[in-house]
């Protein structure tokens, strides 16, 4: 799932999402909040679901919603 936030208030301001994780398909336990990288735009992170997101004054975020990938 995709999800787009925007700020227009002149300080950073943290927000915390409210999911419907059943909905969405994703047990909350496996999932990662992602911010992919765009250039011109922001950087990367990722974030656990019960995590803030910082948003930046007068700027947006363009969050991933996904199931955590396994490492090997």
């Amino acid at each position: 799932a995709m999800v787009a936030i925007a700020s227009w208030l002149p300080e950073e301001r943290n927000v915390w999402l409210n999911i419907d994780w059943g909905r969405v398909g994703i047990d909350r336990n496996e999932a990662i909040i992602r911010a992919p990288a765009i250039r011109d735009f922001q950087e990367e992170a990722e974030f656990m679901p019960w995590e803030s997101i910082p948003v930046a004054p007068s700027k947006g975020i363009v969050l991933i919603i996904e199931k955590k990938r396994m490492n090997y």
